[in-house]
């Protein structure tokens, strides 16, 4: 009898614990993803990068994203040389650029859980501004 009321109440605890466990995974997944992928455009790459971003990104989070899911930007905003690496829409910009890039990914709860409470889909997102190496 004490089992059947207390079970309700330890099965929702027991879930609820488990769903916001994955869900930090999946956050933390996407801060090392955003981490590495912005270090490497940072000293690699340049002029369009959304796509080499994305790709990256996709492949960093294989597992908790799904790859139509995955939202790249990137936008310049400071240009140290704007004649020579003219701003354009999603670029890593030049050297010496001070770049934001917006990285988001939107994901089911995993097991439901918080579905109940009109958290389901959860979006995970990360902002990086970050200044190229010259």
């Amino acid at each position: 009898m004490e089992f059947a009321i207390v079970a309700p109440v330890l099965f929702l605890v027991l879930f609820a614990s488990l769903e916001v466990g994955f869900m930090m995974m999946a956050d933390a997944a996407l801060e090392r993803t955003a981490s590495q992928v912005t270090r490497h455009a940072r000293i690699d790459l340049r002029g369009s990068c959304t796509n080499s971003l994305k790709s990256a990104i996709q492949d960093g989070l294989a597992g908790w994203a799904k790859p139509n899911s995955v939202q790249v930007s990137a936008q310049v905003l400071y240009a140290s040389d704007p004649v020579n690496f003219p701003q354009t829409p999603n670029s890593c910009g030049g050297p010496k650029d001070m770049v934001q890039y917006r990285i988001s990914f939107t994901q089911p709860m995993f097991i439901g859980m918080l579905g109940f409470m009109g958290i389901d889909p959860f979006t995970y997102q990360r902002t990086v501004i970050v200044q190229n190496e010259p």
